[in-house]
């Protein structure tokens, strides 16, 4: 998470940014660490492409689910 720089300046915010990851990867079935690496990578890699981060995390469950279906999670 430290890699993407979505103005996560405040505790608060920082919090909140680990409580998105946290529920996408209760509702994917995936890693904490998985995860957030991935948001890290996409966030980073296709910056203009969100605007902000609850888009890229949203995105990145999607991705997680697709891999999960795409193996024995489904």
């Amino acid at each position: 998470m430290a890699k993407v720089d979505f103005g996560l300046g405040d505790m608060n915010d920082i919090e909140l940014a680990q409580q998105l990851i946290h529920d996408a990867v209760q509702r994917s079935f995936s890693s904490f660490k998985d995860t957030s690496d991935m948001i890290s990578r996409i966030g980073t890699n296709a910056r203009d492409s969100f605007s902000n981060l609850s888009e890229v995390v949203a995105f990145t469950e999607l991705v997680q689910k697709q891999f999960g279906c795409g193996g024995e999670r489904c």
